[in-house]
């Protein structure tokens, strides 16, 4: 499969991408044709992340044909050549983590099931991602969630303001939050970035164990997310709540309850006064006379 955007490419793959992309573009200089001719973007993105090193390999990456392979696969191959056993190595020893993790394990099944809608609601933003990503995706996403995040971070009904810092939080969201904080340490590894908070800032998780959101849509409230069709939502949404999922029933009992809203008291409406019907006057012989009572008045 080849990823969607190049922001979902792991960082030693991106390096590898860049440089197929500067072939490309001097193969679309050298025959004046668009760089798009040569090859699409995301084919180059499947050929970074499946690493062939023959034709026949190359035909099974996604966007590649006979006709473009036979044109421009041995150059884009030769570029690629050189970093074919450093990617397989480095996704060798992702994959090998993943299983070892049983955090990260644990997200390869879907946390909640959708509602139907929400399921609607997924696809139209998946389809409009596979062109734009960033902005289709985006405008979608506004357009069916009008709150922004700064509107929805007020406070919180059982503790007042939300959290912006673990010394914020109660004691019973402690553990949830430093299980998050370690898988959040995981996935920066795993990614091979150095510093965690690429992967989310600590007030993302105090934020995360007070909300606790039960789908990618209500992720998009807690405060450094984003909704559907963003990147951290995407590459690290799914996971996320699979790793918060096992606090959840925990966190919700440790809550206090919450004050009933009272009913409003119905009160008997007193009746409306009606108005007297305007009477005319009548002369001797029986026929009414131009002016009546609301005239003399």
């Amino acid at each position: 499969l080849a990823p969607d955007d190049e922001d979902l490419l792991f960082p030693d793959e991106k390096r590898v991408y860049e440089l197929l992309l500067n072939e490309k573009q001097a193969i679309g200089r050298e025959l004046k044709c668009p760089a798009y001719h040569v090859a699409k973007n995301k084919a180059l993105m499947a050929m970074a992340r499946r690493t062939p090193t023959t034709r026949d390999e190359l035909l099974t990456c996604w966007g590649w044909g006979p006709s473009r392979v036979a044109h421009h696969g041995d150059r884009l191959l030769a570029v690629l050549a050189p970093f074919v056993e450093s990617l397989q190595t480095l996704r060798a020893e992702r994959q090998a983590a993943t299983k070892s993790n049983p955090v990260i394990l644990s997200t390869l099944a879907p946390v909640v099931t959708p509602i139907k809608e929400e399921s609607a609601d997924d696809f139209e933003v998946a389809t409009a991602t596979r062109r734009r990503p960033n902005e289709v995706a985006k405008k979608q996403w506004e357009k069916r969630v009008p709150h922004t995040c700064n509107q929805y971070h007020d406070d919180d009904k059982s503790f007042g303001p939300l959290p912006l810092e673990p010394s914020d939080l109660q004691p019973f969201e402690l553990p949830a939050f430093d299980a998050m904080l370690a898988w959040k340490r995981a996935r920066a590894k795993e990614m091979g970035y150095s510093d965690p908070c690429v992967i989310c800032h600590n007030r993302t998780l105090c934020e995360l164990v007070r909300r606790l959101p039960q789908n990618l849509h209500r992720l998009a409230a807690v405060w450094g997310i984003g909704g559907p069709g963003t990147k951290r939502n995407d590459m690290h949404g799914r996971l996320m709540l699979a790793a918060l999922h096992p606090f959840r029933a925990d966190l919700l009992a440790a809550r206090p309850p919450t004050d009933k809203e009272e009913t409003p008291v119905k009160t008997e409406m007193t009746p409306r006064r009606k108005r007297p019907r305007p009477r005319t006057s009548r002369n001797t012989q029986g026929s009414s006379s131009s002016a009546s009572v609301w005239d003399e008045e």
